[in-house]
């Protein structure tokens, strides 16, 4: 993962790529810095919002799964389902909170 970003520091699938990678070891801060280089790709969007998923920032997430869904980034579809999912739950969960 550290060798990526010292090889093709300008090469945004790389850096998106090597992203993907450190969210998936917990390294999100890290990934985000990643993927600050890569902002005009598609798949980027999509590994910003599983950061923001993961931080709890739902809405934040939707919208960049979305982007990256428009602009045909198979996985962001299922990832907005995944923030539709947890939308639901907690709604329940407000509900029976009253």
């Amino acid at each position: 993962m550290e060798t990526i970003p010292q090889y093709y520091p300008n090469d945004a699938t790389a850096l998106s790529n090597a992203a993907a990678l450190l969210i998936e070891n917990g390294e999100e801060n890290t990934a985000l810095r990643l993927l600050e280089k890569a902002q005009h790709l598609p798949a980027a969007w999509n590994n910003l919002g599983a950061i923001y998923l993961l931080k709890g920032d739902l809405d934040k997430a939707g919208e960049l799964f979305n982007q990256a869904s428009v602009a045909g980034v198979k996985e962001a579809a299922h990832n907005l389902e995944e923030v539709k999912t947890k939308k639901e739950d907690n709604a329940k969960r407000e509900g029976k909170g009253r």
